[in-house]
């Protein structure tokens, strides 16, 4: 939760917003506690959440079961492709031995599909970036995180490389946060935002 605020507010100054954080921690329902918000533990349902928390798990022969009956659902229904052509995605990054859940997972850069197709039953996809260079490799589905970006979005500029005049209008040379040079362009100055 605060790397999410981190990452949107592009800051690791906590203090101001810390009472809000542990507000919405606190009124967040958690999985351990049978999909309860810590805030709503009373004196009434204490004693049935720690019983769900420390005594009551289904027994193996009864999750196995279920994930059979799952498993043939899915069967029955046929292979179904997550993803669109065209759709735009981040890929997963490779997780390193002493990474952190809290950290980064998918990458800046966003690509778009551009062929899906099944090997052996299973469903794979081929990504290609903005430039329509291919990505190289194929994708499962959990490798790849839908991105909702519109066509006129905002982007966040490392930095500005160099300046020129064109037509009488200046222009910026800019490099995109997270993006190789391959993707630096000119941009008129009144588009370039200072957040």
């Amino acid at each position: 939760m605060m790397f999410r605020y981190f990452t949107k507010h592009r800051t690791y100054s906590y203090l101001n917003v810390l009472q809000n954080l542990v507000a919405s921690y606190n009124a967040t329902p958690h999985r351990s506690l049978n999909n309860t918000a810590p805030k709503d533990v009373n004196e009434k349902n204490k004693y049935d959440l720690w019983a769900y928390m420390y005594i009551k798990t289904p027994p193996k022969e009864k999750r196995i079961r279920e994930k059979k009956e799952t498993l043939k659902v899915q069967r029955k229904r046929g292979k179904q492709f997550h993803f669109k052509i065209n759709d735009m995605v981040r890929l997963s990054h490779l997780k390193k031995p002493f990474q952190r859940a809290y950290q980064q997972q998918w990458t800046s850069e966003i690509f778009k599909i551009y062929r899906r197709f099944l090997i052996h039953g299973k469903i794979f996809y081929k990504v290609q970036d903005f430039l329509d260079k291919e990505v190289v490799g194929n994708f499962n589905y959990t490798e790849l995180q839908r991105v909702k970006k519109e066509a006129d979005a905002l982007w966040f500029v490392e930095k500005v490389l160099k300046w020129r005049r064109r037509n009488g209008q200046r222009e910026g040379y800019v490099k995109f946060q997270d993006w190789d040079k391959r993707f630096c362009q000119w941009i008129p100055e009144r588009d370039i935002v200072d957040f």
